[in-house]
């Protein structure tokens, strides 16, 4: 762009920030304002630059709910978070009659700690996405007294949907907010002894928002819910699960073994399998070993197969069992559930085991190592084996009611044949609790 163009281009715009506008400050969805050029309507838009002639357009007609006009040619300049801000402030005081004070640094500052106060700031870099964003954060705010933006306030009840809020975690965010909100808000009502009708408004709607996301909370729970969750459920498991109360997939783990021979198979199946139906109590520990000296047959009934044991595999009674305890370590593991005891293998053979168990596998070895966990939520917590021979795969679900808000896991740290990885459990009340889970094996096969 020329000189003696950019000029006359800012010369317009700032004379623009002055008109004395006239019309409604609450404006209507953001989604309408800019179609004409293409802003807010795709998604493969979202990301590209705003051009600054259009930016302060756009603003205008949302500050003034007056339509676009007018053919705007792109300019070479693009509107960054200072010119929006500053815009945006002025164009609001010209609504209101007003004229701003200061230099455009001072607006720029003091603008810039309200958007974040109120939560509308959107990037440094203004695209179409973030620009949108700010749009309907504004408004929302507006239509809420004010009140600072975050997610969970809408401009109508209809948004509060399980399509937009999909994870039980953010809706559980979103009630805390909603509800201290109440809970201040009541108590202003109190102080000013209901005399505020605005205050009401504010009041009920809040309670119209909570009700709905109530709403939203018991269909993720219908849909998540294990019966549901997981495929061909035997009826007593089923049962099983209704008769405690267990309303969560903690983790689950699918392990191919089509790799292994067929006795490998079927120890790895036949063990992993003893799990079904067990039901394990708070505070319970539960050991692997245990498990399948309780489980049917006890330790009888299964075969011979290839262990790995060193550097080496040996043909010993049992070879598979490792498969069973991998399986059942990895998915608890990931849960949150404790560790009590465990051990990776010497060794790790890669053809044999999920991709997803490498670093976080574990064995077994009667009379010397056992895998042990320990249910430390508040509710029982039951574990389900799927096998599916025709695809040779097996999935371990372990259900329950989590104590923990989410399970991160973190890494794996990978330094030759060391591996760490580390799970980061977080409490209702926000505490993060972070263990390591570390492995070393002397080969990798």
């Amino acid at each position: 762009m020329s000189t003696l163009k950019s000029l006359l281009l800012k010369i317009a715009l700032f004379s623009a920030f002055f008109i004395p506008f006239t019309g409604n400050a609450s404006a209507a969805a953001p989604e309408s304002y800019g179609q004409a050029y293409n802003l807010f309507v795709t998604e493969e838009n979202r990301d590209q630059p705003v051009p600054l002639e259009k930016g302060i357009h756009v603003l205008e007609s949302y500050l003034t709910q007056q339509p676009l006009n007018g053919e705007l040619h792109s300019s070479e300049e693009m509107m960054n978070q200072r010119d929006l801000l500053i815009a945006f402030s002025r164009m609001e005081a010209s609504l209101k009659g007003e004229t701003l004070e200061g230099s455009d640094k001072e607006i720029y500052y003091a603008a810039w700690l309200n958007a974040r106060r109120k939560g509308w700031l959107p990037n440094v870099n203004i695209n179409y996405g973030t620009f949108q964003d700010f749009l309907y954060r504004h408004e929302v705010s507006e239509k809420h007294n004010d009140m600072a933006y975050h997610e969970g306030l809408v401009l109508s009840p209809s948004e509060i949907t399980i399509e937009r809020f999909g994870s039980m975690a953010e809706v559980n965010a979103i009630q805390g907010k909603l509800s201290d909100q109440l809970r201040k808000l009541k108590t202003e009502q109190r102080v000013m002894g209901d005399n505020d009708d605005d205050l009401e408004v504010l009041i009920q709607k809040l309670e119209i928002y909570l009700a709905n996301f109530k709403r939203v909370e018991d269909e993720i729970k219908e849909r998540e819910h294990p019966t549901n969750k997981i495929p061909n459920l035997p009826e007593d498991i089923k049962q099983m699960i209704l008769d405690n109360d267990l309303n969560t997939v903690m983790d689950s783990i699918t392990y191919n073994y089509a790799n292994n021979i067929y006795n490998r198979q079927f120890n790895l199946v036949k063990g992993a399998s003893q799990f079904n139906g067990r039901v394990f109590q708070p505070g319970e520990e539960i050991s692997f070993t245990q498990v399948l000296k309780e489980g049917d047959g006890g330790l009888s009934g299964y075969l011979s197969g290839w262990v790995i044991k060193g550097d080496e595999e040996e043909w010993e009674y049992g070879g598979g069992l490792c498969g069973s305890a991998t399986v059942f370590f990895t998915p608890a593991w990931r849960a949150g559930l404790e560790i009590v005891s465990r051990r990776g293998h010497s060794s790790y053979f890669s053809n044999l085991y999920p991709e997803d168990s490498m670093w976080a596998d574990a064995t077994i070895y009667f009379g010397y190592t056992d895998v042990i966990m320990k249910n430390n939520t508040n509710s029982p917590i039951m574990f389900y084996a799927q096998d599916n021979p025709e695809a040779k795969e097996i999935t371990m679900y372990v259900i329950g009611n989590p104590v923990y808000t989410s399970v991160e896991i973190e890494g794996p740290y990978v330094s030759g044949h060391y591996g760490k990885y580390i799970r980061h459990m977080t409490l209702p009340d926000g505490t993060v609790i972070s263990e390591p889970l570390e492995t070393s094996y002397s080969r990798i096969y």
